[in-house]
């Protein structure tokens, strides 16, 4: 996931890609696919939004919302398990 902007759009995006060595898996496209579709499908306020999906050059992406911030792995590396999460 990287850090960009919608060329379009022209906003800060978060861009989800599939890493080049995983293209030529069917499975892998598929399931980045179904990820799209899903995430498509969500509109919570804690859940960010899907602004747009395509397929370039037999390349996927996926933009999304940007939130500035940690993300949940570095939290919990950082200050352990949070409250309720089970162990």
């Amino acid at each position: 996931v990287f850090k960009a902007r919608h060329w379009k759009m022209g906003q800060v995006v978060a861009l989800k890609l599939i890493r080049k060595e995983h293209l030529s898996s069917s499975d892998s496209v598929e399931r980045f696919r179904r990820e799209i579709l899903a995430v498509a499908q969500l509109d919570h306020p804690n859940i960010v939004r899907a602004l747009d999906a395509e397929e370039v050059d037999g390349s996927w992406f996926m933009a999304m919302e940007f939130v500035d911030g940690t993300d949940l792995n570095k939290l919990v590396k950082q200050r352990g398990p949070l409250p309720g999460a089970p162990r």
